[in-house]
């Protein structure tokens, strides 16, 4: 489904398959037109369906990827995965030098190695494979390595009549980056706000405190001028300011009931708080969910008790095996 949300810039859903990440149920791309380029706004899952869905839209805007380039928000392949199908000779794929490093991470063994440790030092206790199964990122993947056009922070996109700076808001990935127009406000936000949902945060290279960085970069966004925001997913045009509210609210609560769940029972791992937040939020327990599932309990797990720790609010200590344990 297209339509135009702003003057020049056309909303692109593309339906979310409901096998690993509940919440979200579209994709949203954004492509802005100009005299003789045109900008799309990420690319969605690499399967062939999405691809088609996309081109359709397309040929219904009257546009083609021939003269199109692609802004890449972040990594992760609900925004990279179609790359490799969509880019066409000549055109370019602008992202953050961290961002289209990860991207083109995500097809390699090494790097799903690397995220699996990271996980272990947490209390993962599931085998590499059924990591691999059910990680909430480890599917419609680009397979190939791509060439980007490397963008830093205040690097400006000029397209129809918009001049966009490029805005790094870390936290989400590791330089998650948006799109921002100072004279009409706007912010192409890519995950960094949603309504729906609290973005999932993940461990990656360079990003060992997902969480913390996210605050800092919700206070970022806060200081901003912002009039329209265009978000991956869920509503766009909201109301950013009170979203930044809720969502601050959210996680403190979250920061709240971990150092309470500490404090009733003493030293834990992540999984072990996760085990403990199941019952509360369901009740059920971690163990019987699907591997997919888990993630849910488990990342908000990891992510708060590192934020907390780096914030000298917990303890955290290294046992034996070398997981992380963290203590009140």
């Amino acid at each position: 489904m297209v339509s135009e949300v702003l003057n020049g810039i056309y909303m692109i859903s593309l339906p979310f398959p409901r096998t690993r990440v509940k919440s979200i149920n579209e994709i949203k791309l954004y492509v802005i037109k100009g005299e003789d380029r045109n900008l799309l706004i990420d690319a969605g899952l690499n399967e062939q369906q999405y691809h088609d869905l996309l081109l359709h839209d397309f040929e219904e805007l009257n546009l083609s990827m021939e003269n199109t380039d692609i802004f890449l928000t972040h990594m992760h392949p609900d925004h990279s995965g179609l790359l490799e199908k969509l880019i066409q000779p000549g055109n370019k794929i602008y992202a953050v030098e961290a961002e289209a490093k990860g991207a083109n991470a995500l097809h390699t063994d090494e790097y799903w190695r690397a995220r699996y440790s990271q996980y272990c030092r947490e209390g993962y206790p599931l085998d590499y494979d059924r990591f691999i199964a059910s990680h909430p990122a480890c599917e419609f993947f680009p397979e190939t390595d791509l060439e980007f056009t490397v963008v830093k922070e205040g690097d400006e996109i000029c397209i129809g009549d918009y001049r966009f700076r490029c805005i790094t808001t870390p936290g989400h990935s590791p330089a998650h980056a948006c799109l921002y127009d100072d004279r009409t406000k706007t912010l192409i936000a890519g995950d960094m706000i949603l309504t729906n949902a609290a973005p999932v945060l993940f461990f990656e290279d360079g990003l060992e405190d997902p969480l913390g960085e996210y605050l800092r970069s919700l206070d970022l966004i806060e200081g901003m001028e912002i009039d329209a925001i265009l978000p991956g997913h869920a509503e766009a045009l909201f109301d950013v300011y009170e979203r930044i509210g809720e969502l601050r609210r959210h996680y403190e609560e979250k920061c709240r009931v971990i150092i309470g769940l500490l404090e009733e029972h003493g030293p834990m791992t992540a999984w072990q708080t996760a085990q403990h937040t199941t019952r509360m939020e369901l009740p059920r327990e971690l163990d019987s969910l699907s591997d997919v599932s888990k993630w849910f309990f488990f990342l908000p797990a990891c992510m708060t008790l590192r934020y907390l720790a780096e914030e000298k609010r917990i303890r955290s200590e290294q046992n034996e095996e070398g997981v992380n344990v963290y203590s009140a």
